[in-house]
């Protein structure tokens, strides 16, 4: 009976993971697509009126905002999470959900735990098309490189799951650690991203 039980309860944890085909279905940190951030500031104990300080606009436009904050439980699978939010809007709808983790001058753990994750979420995806691929990030004339699974559902979002091994120049310069991180984007937020943000 005590196996059964156990059974019935993995199948009901797992059921929204193996039928899988729309990016509300993901979660990080029990976080996801479309929720209001505003019912997730008290883990990071951050009040509704800090967001104005922690805001972080891009170059092309205004429309959305970038914010990102410390994780600090020990259970926590990353060092920190990020929202892209669409500004203005007093729900803080999520548009782009992002968790990274530090691997600081360390590439080979980081593609270790980036394939660990990798294989986990391509027996759960069944209804995305998987693709690997390099980016040579150009402000620094491709010394930095960005390796990149992605999984794209067929509305146009994703799952992209990367690890960042920044130049010295660019480590020094930005202040950026190597890092992995596993990203989730709205179709609208990553639709932004790729033809507004930077223009």
């Amino acid at each position: 009976m005590r196996i059964f039980l156990l059974v019935l309860v993995l199948i009901f944890s797992f059921q929204s993971w193996t039928k899988a085909d729309d990016i509300s279905d993901f979660e990080l940190e029990g976080i996801s697509i479309g929720d209001s951030l505003l019912i997730h500031l008290k883990r990071f104990n951050i009040n509704k009126d800090s967001l104005k300080n922690a805001k972080h606009y891009y170059s092309g436009s205004k429309k959305f905002y970038g914010t990102r904050f410390m994780i600090k439980t020990n259970d926590a699978k990353y060092d920190n999470i990020g929202f892209l939010l669409k500004d203005n809007d007093s729900r803080h709808i999520i548009y782009i959900l992002t968790g990274r983790k530090s691997f600081p001058n360390d590439l080979a753990s980081c593609n270790k735990y980036k394939n660990e994750i990798v294989n986990e979420f391509s027996d759960l995806l069944e209804n995305s098309k998987r693709s690997d691929y390099i980016y040579k990030y150009p402000r620094d004339g491709e010394k930095s490189i960005s390796y990149i699974t992605q999984f794209k559902f067929k509305d146009g979002s994703s799952v992209r799951v990367f690890c960042d091994n920044w130049s010295l120049e660019t480590e020094k310069k930005m202040k950026w650690i190597d890092s992995l991180s596993v990203s989730i984007s709205s179709v609208e937020g990553l639709y932004w991203l790729n033809n507004e943000a930077y223009k």
